[in-house]
């Protein structure tokens, strides 16, 4: 019995990638060549996706996708396991995948997951809003954790009067508490234009508190020691140190 056909093999028989023969299923945006390509090749492999379009749109079928880049990262092996305990309880078969960091992996990741009729991800996104589109557009519950993929916008884009911020600073090296701020949004935030859920650290806050904290006790020299993934608050302990950043002090 011949094996049936994957989404992987529509892609390498059309030479494009598997975001791409996504979004040509799902209706997405691709040249008319590619489009015509894939197709082509699709019915030539009678590709036949079992939870794309109207499937997925008109049934529930039950089970989880939780999308990591790297399961040995013991913050994501928490979040796993905290994630498979709360399905565990409830019965909810967890289908879990390991993106590596790699936004095409993650492509064939979010294609196998329609393909099995999993119809509800939780996802550290690496790729980008293209990359989760054919997903949304299937009609599948996405929503993102620690981090958002690159053009759905980032959580410490709430811009503050960068004026208001370095008076804040004076005032806390003069000994005089910061003045009180305007409750801001929570860490569930609606992200557009893929208007998916999400759940976030402000690490942009929380740092920028951390530096005025150790400045009002009177500290200069303040380190940051980051790790693997940690760009994201490198760049923000960079903001709250201000010009001129002492790179030494950034490891």
């Amino acid at each position: 019995m011949d094996k049936r056909a994957t989404i992987k093999d529509v892609a390498e028989a059309a030479g494009v990638g598997v975001a791409t023969v996504s979004r040509v299923l799902s209706g997405g945006s691709a040249s008319p060549s590619t489009r015509e390509r894939v197709l082509a090749v699709a019915a030539q492999l009678d590709y036949r996706p079992s939870a794309l379009g109207r499937n997925l749109r008109q049934r529930r079928t039950g089970g989880l996708g939780l999308l990591v880049p790297d399961l040995t990262d013991t913050f994501y092996g928490q979040l796993s396991e905290g994630v498979l305990a709360c399905a565990r309880s409830s019965g909810e078969p967890v289908v879990l995948g390991s993106t590596g960091g790699d936004p095409e992996q993650e492509a064939e990741l979010i294609g196998m997951l329609l393909e099995q009729s999993v119809d509800r991800v939780i996802a550290v996104p690496s790729g980008d809003a293209e990359t989760w589109a054919p997903a949304i557009r299937a009609g599948m519950t996405v929503v993102f954790a620690d981090r958002l993929p690159p053009e759905a916008g980032r959580e410490d884009e709430r811009d503050e009067d960068p004026a208001a911020s370095a008076l804040d600073d004076l005032m806390l090296l003069d000994g005089v508490p910061a003045r009180p701020r305007p409750a801001q949004e929570g860490v569930h935030a609606a992200i557009r234009p893929l208007d998916v859920p999400a759940v976030l650290a402000d690490d942009r806050a929380g740092i920028r508190t951390a530096v005025r904290y150790l400045r009002g006790l009177g500290h200069r020299r303040i380190a940051f020691l980051g790790g693997p993934g940690h760009d994201r608050r490198a760049a923000a302990f960079r903001e709250a140190v201000g010009s001129p950043v002492d790179e030494e002090l950034v490891v």
